[in-house]
């Protein structure tokens, strides 16, 4: 069978699995690369990663940097380059629903780090907005809701 035949015959979705997963690979060498040139101390090295990584990512439709968040944060020092290009493109690529799809990879670290960076984009005024728009009441429990008894947690009948 010939290769025109067999990406004819390959489902799409298969096929845009296995290029996240060849991307997920490209991003994580890219990161090792980043990693190796900080503790050998060239920075030439570290920036050339770092434009490929930011080419990747500018460039792709998921979040590349995913799969080596542990990695980079423990590999890296707060305040890191690397750890901020990671928060950076999760903050600003990731679209919000993708944030509770891959909870289980991001570290305290890395939610601290992406919680500062959104604060800081938001401006003391729509803070204060913000702030002044918080009633007691959107926060109430549905009258429609089951009764709980507190301590145990069992629904009253």
């Amino acid at each position: 069978m010939n290769e025109i035949s067999l990406m004819s015959t390959t489902n799409p979705q298969e096929k845009v699995s296995k290029a996240q997963e060849s991307l997920a690979q490209w991003t994580k060498s890219l990161v090792q690369l980043w990693i190796l040139g900080e503790k050998l101390v060239i920075p030439k090295l570290q920036n050339l990663a770092t434009d490929k990584l930011v080419l990747v990512c500018s460039s792709s439709k998921f979040p590349t940097l995913m799969s080596s968040i542990d990695i980079i944060y423990k590999n890296t020092a707060d305040g890191s380059p690397l750890r901020r290009l990671a928060v950076d493109s999760c903050a600003w690529m990731m679209q919000s629903d993708v944030f509770k799809k891959l909870k289980n990879i991001f570290t305290k670290d890395f939610l601290i780090d992406l919680t500062m960076t959104f604060s800081r984009a938001t401006s003391p005024l729509e803070k204060e907005c913000q702030r002044r728009k918080i009633k007691d009441t959107d926060f109430h429990i549905s009258k429609d809701a089951p009764d709980v008894n507190p301590s145990s947690g069992a629904t009253k009948t």
